[in-house]
């Protein structure tokens, strides 16, 4: 609720000992000479309620103190007072309550000032003014203060200091925008550097397919490597066994001689027994003699047919035991191309070897393959991240100069100056701050945009 004062008392101010002064509600004059004390009536009220003038040279010539007293309306009651030893405020509320302060400085209590409801208006963070009481020979409001003043309490007053911080808010939105693209860009040239070792990347990568074709091909031949390893193995046990045989074939070697040597005792210890035989036939043919007298001279050939029995034993004796010699030669025949074809199988060996050295080799080149390829994964996906960020920080870019065309739009005209603003402006304003323009040009200083 509005205030209005009612009564002043004005003591050892200036040229007046004691005044009195009685206002009613509405419009009151104050008239008389010049110099009869009009204008410290004013300078009264401005020390009172706003603590101005400094100093005491504004006390009564004559007097050592001065008080200032201002009745409002609603009961409210303020007194100034100022001696040589005291400087003080006295606030009486409408309720009754009274308070002092004292020790407060060139500034006003912030009591006071919510006793009475005129703060002076902040025109700038330095610059303060005083609308409520005016001296004879103040300016006009506003005229005597700088043009950067005027400006920024007729945004005040409008409302455009909103447009101000949204325009402050969205340079400082730009810059920090601006200095992170060009953090990013300067993180994408550094990355780029980072990559240029790796533009054989390519290249290295159709290797890597060959590569992998290779190590399929390597690993197949490994493999047939460890079953020709264990061939190789089995041939070594072969020929181990090979050598055992050898050395009992060489033992053998005199086998055909021992053989035929065999062969003719064999017939000399068939005919012993033979004769043996035929000496107990004699014998018992020489008892009966005469029996067999008439018999031997029907059987006169029976002796050559008995020497050609006697020769078709030995002569069966002699195969059998040739067949079985030939049974154990085959087998050693057998064993014998069985080595021949575990040699000729394991004549690469050496070849084979000095081809798995290369795959080893090509294997471990594979391996920082893919090493270089994990790495060139881990920067694409950085860079796409970096993109990503780009991207937000543009649209969130677009969505305030979006605002900041909409609030132009709205009001059509320079809250500063005045002058109309169409779409073709409202563009080249924003081309200027949201494009490739540069400094701000003449035209935005002059819309203070």
């Amino acid at each position: 609720m509005k205030k209005a004062i009612r009564r002043v008392v004005i003591e050892n101010f200036q040229s007046h000992e004691r005044s009195e002064l009685e206002f009613s509600p509405g419009l009151n004059v104050i008239v008389g000479p010049s110099d009869s004390g009009k204008s410290a009536i004013v300078r009264a009220l401005r020390w009172a309620l706003f603590n101005q003038p400094r100093g005491s040279d504004f006390v009564r010539a004559g007097a050592d103190s001065c008080r200032v007293t201002v009745c409002f309306d609603d009961g409210t009651v303020i007194v100034r007072e100022r001696t040589a030893a005291r400087n003080r405020y006295r606030v009486r509320t409408p309720d009754g309550r009274e308070q002092v302060f004292e020790g407060f400085g060139t500034g006003v209590p912030d009591a006071v000032l919510e006793a009475h409801g005129l703060r002076p208006l902040v025109l700038d963070e330095d610059l303060e003014t005083l609308v409520h009481l005016a001296m004879q020979l103040d300016p006009p409001f506003l005229l005597g203060e700088r043009a950067a003043v005027r400006a920024k309490v007729l945004g005040l007053l409008s409302g455009a200091h909103i447009i101000d911080a949204a325009i402050r808010d969205t340079q400082r939105d730009v810059q920090a925008l601006g200095q992170a693209i060009r953090h990013h860009e300067q993180e994408i040239e550094r990355l780029r550097a980072e990559l240029k070792p790796y533009d054989v990347l390519p290249a290295y990568r159709a290797a890597l397919t060959r590569s992998e074709a290779a190590g399929a091909q390597a690993e197949a031949r490994l493999e047939r490597l460890a079953r020709l390893q264990a061939a190789r193995e089995a041939w070594r046990a072969v020929e181990a066994e090979q050598a055992q045989w050898q050395a009992v074939l060489a033992r053998l070697s005199a086998l055909p001689a021992a053989e035929r040597a065999l062969d003719r005792l064999e017939a000399l210890a068939l005919r012993l027994r033979e004769w043996r035989r035929l000496a107990q036939k004699l014998a018992e043919g020489e008892r009966s003699l005469a029996a067999c007298r008439a018999v031997l001279a029907r059987t006169a050939r029976v002796p050559a047919a008995e020497e050609a029995l006697a020769a078709l034993a030995q002569r069966t004796e002699r195969l059998s035991r040739l067949r079985a010699l030939r049974a154990r030669w085959g087998e050693l025949a057998r064993q014998e191309a069985h080595a021949a074809r575990v040699r000729e199988a394991t004549q690469a060996v050496e070849a084979l070897a000095a081809q798995a050295e290369a795959v080893a080799q090509r294997a471990e080149r594979h391996r920082r393959l893919v090493d270089a390829r994990t790495r060139l994964r881990e920067v694409t996906e950085r860079l796409a991240q970096g993109e990503a960020f780009l991207r937000e920080q543009d649209a969130t870019l677009r969505r305030l100069m979006a605002r900041l065309r909409a609030v132009l739009a709205a009001m059509k005209t320079c809250p500063l100056c005045g002058s109309p603003v169409d779409e073709d402006r409202i563009a080249h304003i924003l081309d200027e701050w949201g494009g490739d323009a540069g400094e701000p040009g003449g035209e935005r200083q002059r819309h203070g945009l």
